[in-house]
């Protein structure tokens, strides 16, 4: 994309699209974001359609259709995956209802989980669907709580990995190791996660009239940071993936604020 961004060469907005496209194969989530790019670049897309490097786009969603049809056989619907539907159900939507009913959600022995895996996947689908339109009408603002809850808790706790270490070799600091270690990782994710949104909107809000890299690394940061409020209990591992890219934000940032030129001067004779 950065490539594209300088030579205007269609080849490498070709092989950039076709990788996203490709992501969503791996990561469902990612297929907001595929689309976006698509809408964006698609008067590009349109007059380079007889292109040899637009093969690889087409090749990209042939794959799309087969997994989507594969699910279509074998499970009865036409999607790329179930995880975000019953996601949904499971964590936001179950935490959404025990605030209503003055609960405490509890992620194990949960009644929603036990009771939508009792059903196929194609009637996993049409419950969460239903239970989500049910409670956008009758309990939003516990659904929007619940949200925001939910992405507070993944920006400010650690790696839950390291949480549950145990001192198999009884080591002597292991419990004081563990304890700089875990608290490391977790202002890690605070520092970082407000940084990463911070410089995201900066670049989104600077570069909207023209889009450069640094803005669609900035909107795929705050897509990412948008989704993790679905679920919870999660850790880190939301908002560890960003870490890197908040990096190259910020320096960017930095290099625009001119915060390097006094390590950078010229030699003097």
């Amino acid at each position: 994309m950065m490539r594209y961004n300088k030579s205007l060469d269609y080849k490498f907005l070709a092989f950039s699209l076709t990788t996203f496209l490709l992501l969503m194969l791996i990561k469902p989530g990612a297929k907001l974001y595929a689309i976006l790019l698509l809408i964006y670049f698609s008067k590009i897309i349109f007059k380079n359609l007889k292109s040899k490097y637009s093969w690889a786009i087409y090749s990209a969603f042939f794959l799309i259709f087969v997994q989507c049809a594969g699910l279509k056989y074998q499970f009865g619907n036409f999607t790329l995956s179930y995880i975000d539907s019953v996601t949904y159900y499971d964590y936001l939507g179950s935490k959404a209802m025990c605030l209503k009913f003055g609960k405490e959600y509890q992620q194990v022995n949960n009644p929603r989980a036990e009771y939508i895996f009792s059903f196929e996947c194609k009637d996993q689908a049409k419950i969460a669907s239903n239970d989500l339109i049910y409670q956008i009408k009758n309990n939003p603002e516990n659904l929007l709580k619940a949200y925001f809850i939910d992405f507070i808790e993944n920006s400010k706790t650690g790696n839950t990995c390291i949480e549950d270490c145990r001192n198999v070799l009884e080591k002597k600091n292991f419990s004081l190791s563990k304890s700089i270690i875990f608290g490391a990782t977790k202002w890690q994710n605070r520092l970082f996660t407000l940084l990463g949104i911070l410089t995201s909107l900066y670049f989104i809000i600077r570069n909207r009239k023209k889009p450069n890299m640094f803005f669609w690394i900035s909107i795929y940061l705050i897509m990412n940071y948008a989704v993790s409020g679905i679920s919870c209990g999660q850790g880190d591992r939301f908002h560890v993936i960003t870490f890197p890219l908040v990096v190259l934000l910020l320096a960017k940032y930095l290099q625009e604020k001119n915060w390097f030129t006094p390590f950078f001067e010229p030699l003097q004779k």
